[in-house]
């Protein structure tokens, strides 16, 4: 009976090969994968508040903040952040930024993991953020997370149509009715660390840091009570 003798190292390279065939196929699946958010898709509820066609005559964040008086109805732009953790956990409630305020990722070469909290910009935030807050027909503060509520997530550039409720001493809040999704962020997830990092020679630690004009602390009571921010 004829016996086919395989040398070893043959057999031994037809393994290697089949094993880098496995990896390259795979590998890019991954990657596209780990790339994209969470689920953007507003929840049941959350499909009325989304606008099906983008609103005319927008503002950006800093405009409102300077021109808009209490209770005026106004269209505003701007992009989900202003802080490490931008929500109101538990809350249709977001802080929203100007577009002229940079972002850590719209400065090449910065690698911050969470560049949504604007930390190289901080002096601009004071002027350039505000609350926004989502409310019912009753005027109550929605008693949903915003971004299950709404399909949103940091940095997304959006479009707000709402009521400015003004404060004496200047500050603005944005009681919302409808949002609609300009773009969407796909890049670093919210779920990497901010352990801290460091641009031109300071340190941007964010343990026990406030940004701006709430604390989201002491934001989660005002679900009962729209007027407070």
């Amino acid at each position: 009976m004829l016996q086919l003798r395989i040398p070893a190292a043959a057999m031994l390279l037809a393994v290697v090969v089949a094993g880098c065939s496995s990896q390259s196929t795979s590998q890019p699946t991954a990657t596209a994968t780990a790339e994209q958010p969470a689920s953007r898709e507003p929840s049941p509820e959350g499909t009325k508040y989304r606008l099906a066609a983008e609103p005319a005559g927008a503002q950006e964040v800093t405009a409102v903040r300077t021109d808009a008086a209490d209770g005026d109805k106004v269209v505003v732009v701007g992009r989900i952040g202003g802080d490490v953790n931008p929500w109101v956990d538990g809350r249709a409630a977001f802080s929203l930024v100007d577009n002229s305020v940079r972002a850590c990722s719209d400065i090449p070469g910065d690698a911050c993991p969470t560049p949504w909290d604007y930390c190289c910009e901080t002096d601009k935030l004071k002027t350039g953020k505000m609350l926004v807050k989502f409310v019912d027909d009753g005027g109550q503060l929605i008693a949903s997370d915003a971004r299950e509520l709404l399909g949103v997530g940091e940095l997304d550039t959006v479009i707000i149509e709402g009521t400015v409720q003004k404060s004496e001493d200047g500050n603005a809040v944005l009681l919302a009715s409808g949002l609609f999704v300009k773009s969407q962020f796909t890049g670093a997830s919210a779920e990497a660390g901010h352990e801290g990092h460091d641009h031109d020679g300071h340190d941007h630690g964010h343990e026990g840091h406030e940004h701006g004009d709430h604390d989201h602390d002491e934001a989660a009571p005002a679900a009962t009570d729209a007027g407070q921010t």
